[in-house]
């Protein structure tokens, strides 16, 4: 199977997040698990000239950084304008390498990747992690991406009900 994870965690967005960190380092071990028997890519985007266009992390598990804005560290919300971008980059990465399924972490990833998937057919799942306390713009991007996806996974109990309360359906 291949499976495309598209994460835009920045290093930015994770100093002094504890919570984000773990979430990373368990995004990293899930995909180091799934690639023992898949073909793992983790998509992100380009934070520095000297990131390499693609490195091997292990057996089955690579990590594309993609060029989609400036190739500098971004805070969470200089991410937007540079999605779209991004969901190019995804678009043509993937009309060479159909993935079978796509995972996105955090709303960011969410959009990127439903971008990235236009016109694919491919079930898409999405991680959020992390709440962005109660900013209306991003509850409105969580709900549509949330509708959107085919599976939304959450992390534990208070974030199912959180995602609910969102409007994201139960059946998600």
């Amino acid at each position: 199977m291949n499976i495309a994870f598209v994460s835009s965690d920045t290093p930015s967005a994770l100093q002094g997040k504890d919570d984000l960190a773990s979430q990373r380092a368990y995004l990293m071990a899930v995909a180091r698990e799934l690639g023992r028997e898949h073909k793992v890519t983790i998509y992100t985007r380009r934070h520095s000239d000297a990131d390499k266009p693609k490195v091997r992390l292990s057996p089955g598990v690579t990590l594309e950084y993609l060029p989609a804005g400036p190739a500098r560290d971004l805070p969470e919300d200089g991410l937007l304008p540079y999605l779209s971008d991004l969901g190019e980059q995804l678009m043509r990465r993937w009309g060479q390498d159909r993935p079978d399924v796509i995972h996105a972490h955090s709303w960011t990833g969410g959009l990127a990747a439903i971008a990235g998937a236009s016109g694919l057919d491919v079930p898409f799942t999405q991680t959020f992690g992390g709440q962005d306390g109660q900013d209306a713009r991003k509850v409105k991007l969580r709900r549509a991406i949330g509708r959107r996806a085919s599976v939304v996974i959450a992390g534990c109990g208070d974030e199912e009900s959180s995602l609910i309360r969102m409007g994201v359906p139960r059946r998600n």
